[in-house]
């Protein structure tokens, strides 16, 4: 079995400051002890730059972590190419002049995350200008979120290349950019979306505390399986 998670509004519930959200710590203990189960594996992964992934989640060696949405993993370094930097580069300078009003821009090693969260008003106007805006790279929308990318990664590249053969995939994720992981399970896995919105997932749970239920009732069921 491979259990893979996604990371904000499915482990963490929002917040406006992004290194500071609330964790489920139900869910995070639930996937430790799923990591220590025979024939489980456990991934993180994440939208988030793998460096900030690191420093919001304390889990055991085993549960294998994965940002920038699989592009970047532990101990395979990775960076942008020269025209990768030279697409980001564009991107900067269109971005500085979008900027105000509470929006603020994160740094990603292969793209940039324009953050709408804090705005009052006007947030709608800004997204619309952001998704105007051409650097060469890709362009998805997210909740209160424009992310621009200069990597081709999906969530659903990354399962295809990590999955084992035989394994049985559950995927847990929120957003748009995790139904690129729903849309390539397969027969006998298991997708599970996190509150509301269209989705190609089969189960769907209402909120973040509800995956800490769902994922302690996965390692009881589990460990009543092998007693």
């Amino acid at each position: 079995m491979f259990i893979v998670s996604d990371f904000d509004g499915t482990l963490a519930e929002f917040s406006t400051d992004p290194m500071n959200v609330p964790i489920n710590e139900e869910a995070m203990r639930a996937l430790d002890e799923l990591s220590t189960l025979p024939g489980v594996r456990v991934a993180i992964l994440s939208g988030r730059s793998l460096e900030h992934l690191t420093q919001l989640v304390d889990v055991r060696d085993e549960v294998i972590l994965a940002g920038s949405h699989g592009a970047e993993a532990l101990g395979q370094p990775t960076g942008p190419t020269q025209e990768q930097s030279s697409q980001l580069a564009t991107l900067d300078a269109a971005l500085d002049g979008l900027v105000h009003g509470g929006a603020w821009v994160e740094i990603k090693p292969f793209g940039r995350v324009l953050h709408t969260r804090k705005m009052t008003s006007g947030a709608e106007e800004l997204q619309k200008r952001a998704r105007a805006i051409e650097f060469g790279g890709r362009i998805q929308e997210g909740k209160a979120v424009v992310e621009f990318s200069v990597s081709d990664a999906t969530k659903g590249e990354w399962i295809t290349a990590n999955r084992r053969p035989g394994e049985h995939v559950i995927f847990l994720g929120d957003d748009v950019t995790d139904e690129t992981g729903f849309a390539v399970l397969a027969e006998g896995d298991t997708g599970v979306k996190v509150g509301p919105g269209e989705t190609l997932a089969t189960v769907r749970l209402a909120d973040v505390t509800a995956v800490g239920d769902y994922l302690t009732s996965l390692v009881q069921s589990l460990r009543s399986g092998r007693e």
